[in-house]
């Protein structure tokens, strides 16, 4: 189920998208509000969006 902060947060991912550290500041940010399912289900969208390889070595260890 998507919450209204997840389709938030991927509304600001793919605006921030052109500055990888707005892109990492928003992802930790998310990270942290997010519920395990949500974050996978983040993870999901971003692999998707190809947006992994901008991200931080956070996002793979999640």
């Amino acid at each position: 189920m998507m919450t209204g902060y997840l389709t938030y947060t991927k509304e600001v991912l793919s605006k921030m998208s052109f500055d990888v550290q707005l892109l990492n500041k928003e992802y930790r940010k998310a990270l942290k509000l997010l519920t395990r399912g949500e974050i996978s289900h983040l993870h999901d969208w971003i692999r998707l969006q190809r947006m992994a390889i901008q991200l931080q070595p956070a996002y793979v260890k999640r």
